[in-house]
């Protein structure tokens, strides 16, 4: 209850430090006003900048996509090595065991 009765009691001297606050801010509108509708001194380099960074974004963008296509390339190329490789390996084991099995199924005076 007293907290209450203490915010009403600060209410008016909230009230009157709005209300020179409120006179301040009418007496520069007119200057708020000019410096809102004028140039800035550094919007044509801004949008110098803008432009530039938009342009880097873009080649960035295309060096990222060409790396990762590379790599795929590199990738698909090394697993077809890989393949090519492991399909060699295997017809090698393989035709061993065929050795191996003929040997076996000969007769052991055709040695």
């Amino acid at each position: 209850c007293e907290n209450f009765l203490g915010a009403l009691g600060r209410i008016p001297k909230v009230i009157e430090s709005h209300e020179k606050e409120k006179e301040k801010v009418a007496a520069n509108k007119e200057i708020y006003t000019a410096i809102a509708n004028g140039t800035w001194k550094k919007e044509d380099e801004l949008r110098s900048l803008k432009g530039q960074s938009a342009e880097l974004d873009r080649r960035i963008a295309l060096t990222i996509t060409d790396n990762k296509e590379d790599k795929e390339e590199e990738r698909d190329i090394s697993n077809n090595e890989n393949s090519t490789t492991m399909k060699s390996s295997t017809t090698q084991t393989q035709e061993k065991e065929e050795d191996n099995h003929y040997q076996s199924i000969r007769p052991k005076w055709r040695l």
